[in-house]
């Protein structure tokens, strides 16, 4: 085996790779509608997760975006 060199990254390597945001909101979903709706109007990604798919489809109804998309997914 090669002879090797371990190589430690500082704070502000690890921050420049940062690539997601992740904010748990309180409260209700849809009192967090207006807040989803300017970070989406900022050109933000935003991903919203339901419960149920009614909420998913209220949900997706209430915002207004050309790119929005609707998933679902079971098991």
């Amino acid at each position: 085996m090669q002879p090797h060199t371990e190589i430690y990254a500082d704070d502000n390597l690890y921050k420049k790779y940062i690539r997601h945001k992740i904010r748990v909101a309180k409260g209700l979903l849809s009192e967090n509608i207006p807040i989803i709706q300017q970070r989406l109007e900022e050109g933000d990604k935003v991903l919203v997760v339901c419960n149920t798919v009614k909420q998913a489809q209220s949900i997706y109804q209430l915002l207004d975006s050309p790119n929005k998309v609707l998933l679902r997914w079971s098991i």
